[in-house]
């Protein structure tokens, strides 16, 4: 383990660690009186999604350290969009996601996760508008300097609305 004071080593930024130059392990170091927070990018052709047990619903824009509601504390579906740091801002990304202690981060691995953009086996299902995709997704798993790939059943709901057709609709 690394602390705040000393540098990765070099090796880190090297070839073997990175992925069409987009390291998937990308870690910021900062100073002592800072917290250190990982940053983690998601392979190429995966989106990353983030519990709204956790998080809430409405993974757009500025990410707001807020309670989920009601109806999302008792469920354990995913949404598109995790939390990461772009310059100054904190916003839901769709490619990566930021580990750490504070209130808007991924505290837990199973927090935010790094996904297959499609399901091998998956249904869907529609609940006033929201789409929910329960499936068999490839989920990236880090272990130690590399990334493994275990399948998941997961649950997502995706950020558009679905309309729905009135029955006499002709």
């Amino acid at each position: 383990a690394h602390s705040a004071l000393c540098p990765p080593p070099a090796s880190w930024g090297s070839a073997q660690h990175s992925t069409l130059g987009r390291s998937s392990a990308a870690q910021r170091w900062q100073t002592a009186f800072q917290a250190v927070n990982r940053t983690t990018v998601c392979k190429e052709s995966y989106r990353c999604v983030s519990k709204v047990h956790r998080f809430g619903s409405e993974h757009i824009g500025e990410v707001k350290t807020k309670h989920p509601d009601r109806k999302g504390e008792q469920t354990m579906d995913y949404e598109w969009g995790c939390p990461s740091t772009k310059g100054s801002q904190h916003l839901w990304t769709s490619d990566e996601k930021e580990a750490g202690d504070k209130e808007g981060e991924c505290r837990r691995d199973t927090d935010c996760l790094c996904i297959s953009r499609q399901a091998a086996n998956y249904n869907s299902k529609h609940d006033d508008g929201q789409e929910k995709i329960a499936g068999t997704y490839e989920v990236e798993i880090a272990r130690g300097t590399h990334d493994e790939i275990e399948p998941e059943k997961l649950s997502i709901l995706p950020h558009y609305q679905m309309r729905q057709i009135p029955d006499d609709f002709n």
